[in-house]
């Protein structure tokens, strides 16, 4: 791993990215602050369920069917309860 000061870094920055890109680290220092320049590595992602996974999790669809039919909204409190 190449150690390199933030203005020698600046100058370079080119060539820095090449050798992360590569493979090779490279740890660019500030003072007390310290940063590492690597390649980046996507993180896999998993795939999307299949249409209908979940229908088992949410309630029985004719039940909620019934209740919007009925129109069962939260009654709005008045201002002077809240």
């Amino acid at each position: 791993m190449q150690t390199m000061i933030l203005s020698e870094a600046k100058a370079q920055l080119g060539r820095l990215v090449k050798r992360a890109a590569a493979g090779e680290p490279v740890l660019i220092v500030s003072g007390m602050t310290k940063a590492q320049l690597t390649r980046y590595e996507p993180i896999p992602t998993e795939p999307l369920p299949p249409p209908g996974y979940f229908n088992d999790c949410y309630a029985d669809q004719k039940a909620l069917e019934a209740e919007a039919r009925r129109g069962r909204l939260p009654k709005r409190r008045r201002a002077a309860e809240r």
